[in-house]
Formats: structure tokens, sequence, C-alpha cells
């Protein structure tokens, strides 16, 4: 009950959530420090492959291609191929019999279908994302990194009367919540604040029973351009196929409200 009211309740939603509560921290952020939002928002679908590699599983080519049933023989590879073609070729009759009708060109047709069925193949298999959101606001406290975000009802917000975005220090702390749930990868944030030298580097998770920062690592990284903001990079389960309209959505929105905000959005 708790992860619905959130809005963590599926993958595709929490997706949606992740990169919502992120953007908004950032907005937050900038409008703190009175300059003009510039935030960045990267997601990275992450190969099997990779995903192994993140917990040190090497992916090996099987030697012994007969000693499981799930290899396809060469006989079953020539029917499924012509089962597959057959049902190319009916989707194109189809697709050329309702461009008849409305006017639309086959090949929008065939391509709306194509995207519905890979959206349609994205339920019923596990798919993870690098998220990335970057933003030039106010920064944090190099020291106060890992309680801010990896403490629950630990806010810098709580010491502002004015009504933000946020409401209760929640948001990428739940992202990193989410994420430990179904990934149980740490979070990685770089942040710098005004007159620093430095950017710092963390990498941390959350004790859920004690609600207190689980520290991996933290480093100074040089800071040549004296940049001053956030960034934050989650790995998390979602299904961007399933929300990509919406989040699109909320993305113009967020853009049109908010006209004196930069905002790059990116899909690898």
């Amino acid at each position: 009950e708790n992860k619905t009211i959130a809005g963590f309740d599926t993958p595709a939603k929490s997706l949606y959530t992740s990169v919502r509560e992120l953007v908004e921290n950032s907005l937050d952020a900038a409008e703190r420090v009175g300059v003009l939002p510039d935030v960045n928002v990267t997601l990275e679908e992450i190969s099997l492959e990779r995903f192994q590699k993140l917990y040190g599983v090497e992916a090996t080519e099987r030697i012994d291609k007969g000693l499981y049933k799930d290899v396809e023989t060469e006989k079953e590879r020539t029917a499924r191929m012509k089962k597959q073609k057959q049902a190319r070729d009916k989707a194109e009759r189809e697709a050329k019999k309702k461009a008849a009708k409305t006017g639309e060109s086959v090949e929008d047709i065939l391509r709306r279908q194509e995207a519905g069925r890979k959206a349609a193949a994205t339920k019923s298999r596990r798919v993870f994302y690098r998220l990335t959101c970057k933003d030039n606001g106010s920064g944090m406290p190099s020291d106060d990194i890992p309680n801010m975000l990896g403490r629950v009802l630990s806010s810098t917000k709580y010491n502002s009367v004015m009504q933000t975005r946020g409401k209760f220090g929640l948001g990428a702390k739940m992202v990193l919540i989410w994420s430990q749930m179904r990934v149980a990868q740490p979070m990685e944030v770089k942040s710098a604040v005004s007159g620093q030298g430095f950017v710092s580097f963390h990498r941390f998770n959350i004790d859920l029973h004690k609600n207190a920062p689980i520290v991996r690592e933290h480093r100074k990284l040089q800071n040549p351009g004296n940049w001053r903001g956030t960034e934050i990079s989650v790995v998390i389960e979602g299904n961007f196929g399933s929300y990509k309209q919406k989040l699109l959505k909320y993305l113009k929105l967020i853009a049109i409200i908010t006209p004196y905000a930069s905002f790059d959005f990116r899909f690898v």
C-alpha cells in the first residue's frame, strides 16, 4: 500500500516516478540559489551481460550446446523463420487493407504495430536502466550527502517554510529504496557547492532497519571548471516501453510551466 501511494508499485510506474522526483529535486535546487535551472536526464537500458557484471558475474559461452533442450536445432530454426515470415505477410496484408480505409501509410501502421509488440514483450521480462540526473543547483555539502539522501525523513527542506515541489524529503530516498529492493545496487552521487574546490563522490546504500546510510565509497574529485550542482545516478528496474508516452508528456508539461528552465532528456 505504501509503495502504491509513493508511486513505486510497478516497474513501469516506478521508472516514471523516479525521473519525476529527481527532475523536481533539481528544479528546487537551482531555484534555491536563484539560477536558471539546467537539468540533464539520461536513461540508459542495461544489457543482461552488463547487469551481470555489476554483480561480478561474467557471461560465458556454452560449450556443450546439446546439454540442455533450450538450444534450437536447424529444423526448429527453419520452422520458426517460416512461421515468422507468414506472420509478417499477414500483418502486411492487414495493414494494406487498413491503409485503404484510413489513408494512413502502410509503413506507419506496421511501425506502430511493431512498437506495440516490443512494448508487450518487455512486460514479460525484467528490464533494468541506469537513470542519471544532473543539475546546476545548490549542490550538497560533502559530509552531509549520505544523510541527506540515505536517511529517511532527513532533508534540507525542513529549514524553510516555503512550499517546494517535494513533499517530505522522500523523493530521492524512495528512488534509492526502490533500487535497493529490486536491484541492490548503490546510488552514486557527485556534488559540489559554491566555493568548493573539489567534487564530492559518494557510493552508498541505505540500511532500512537502522534508517542509516551505508557508505561504500567516498572520494574527492578534481573540479577544474568550478562546477556547482548535483549528479545522481542509480540503477533501477523499469519498463520504458509502457510509460514512454506518459514520461515524455510529463517532460513537455514541466518544460511549459517552467519556461525559464533548460531540459535535456536522452534515452540511450
